[in-house]
């Protein structure tokens, strides 16, 4: 009898955990991102939300098995669940959001600035950068996918149904977004003990918790550089946990060695967790670490390089 796909995929995580507990593998390692990566593509094969999470819940048993005489890997286990579950609810969230000949039209420096007619889709676990000249219409498109903006012409489809009035305010909440007017409050809104343990791992992980801490449900401090600012603004859309994360400029004001982590790491880190990502971005060194690239030019679009991923066939690579 053949071994089915999701069967083989959790064998993958589970070798890739295997190597770990081997200490050939640490956090941000190859084999530590491959086992996040096999999770992803283990959920992607399970249509049934209930059978994504009996298989989430046999392979953590596994690892805990794996894991229970080290305190250490067990911090790794949990990781991995954490991950796991988010790829649940993400694999969930949305099958595709598509932009059908979507327009915009406002005025800019005196002069009207029409924005379309654009097509343009999204599926789960995709790495998208939008790029294109100052004044293109990027960050205006961007408000237009997260639903900030209505279209003045064509349509927004949600798993092929229409965003309209109604349904507009539950669409909205699929996405996190940093902008380049991001606002920033001291007080996190709805956080428990789980979360603020995890603010805590973040703030290790974007290099703030020598600057700042979460006391209580807030943070001790805002007065912080903008790069700064920014790193603590991303580590509130990463407590949100939302499906479609859109990032606007958001390394411009980063030193180049956090820039490069940005990329390198905390990108691919999302697409690992099954999140689809919109990079608006300068940055064209990193150009080719996206899954596509749309190009804007005087509000249409111009180019796109690399291929629109079918639900069916989305996985990191």
């Amino acid at each position: 009898m053949p071994i089915s796909r999701p069967l083989v995929r959790r064998d993958r995580a589970l070798r890739a955990l295997a190597r770990i507990l081997a200490d050939r593998a640490t956090p941000g390692s190859d084999d530590y991102l491959a086992c996040r990566r096999a999770l992803f593509e283990a959920a992607q094969c399970v249509q049934l939300e209930a059978d994504c999470q009996r298989a989430i819940a046999d392979l953590v048993a596994d690892v805990r098995r794996r894991v229970r005489h080290s305190q250490i890997y067990e911090q790794w286990a949990t990781d991995m669940l954490d991950a796991a579950h988010s790829v649940a609810k993400t694999l969930h969230a949305f099958a595709r959001i598509m932009l059908d000949g979507v327009t915009h039209r406002y005025v800019r420096d005196g002069e009207a600035f029409t924005l379309g007619p654009i097509a343009l889709s999204f599926v789960p676990g995709e790495t998208v950068f939008l790029i294109g000249g100052n004044g293109s219409g990027k960050t205006t498109l961007a408000k237009l996918i997260t639903g900030l903006y209505a279209p003045e012409g064509g349509r927004i489809l949600l798993d092929g149904e229409p965003v309209d009035a109604a349904s507009r305010e539950r669409y909205r909440h699929l996405f996190s977004a940093v902008f380049g007017d991001f606002f920033l409050f001291e007080r996190l809104f709805g956080i428990d003990a789980a979360s603020r343990q995890r603010a805590h791992a973040l703030l290790n992980a974007l290099q703030l918790s020598h600057k700042v801490a979460v006391d209580g449900a807030a943070f001790s401090t805002l007065d912080l550089s903008q790069g700064q600012r920014k790193r603590l603004a991303l580590l509130v859309a990463y407590l949100e946990d939302r499906p479609f994360y859109v990032l606007d400029e958001w390394a411009a004001d980063q030193d180049p060695l956090f820039r490069d982590v940005f990329y390198r790491q905390l990108l691919p880190e999302l697409k690992a967790r099954g999140k689809t990502v919109l990079v608006i971005s300068h940055d064209d060194r990193y150009f080719s670490l996206g899954d596509r690239n749309v190009k804007l030019d005087y509000g249409r679009i111009v180019a796109q390089s690399g291929a629109v991923m079918s639900h069916s066939k989305v996985s990191p690579t």
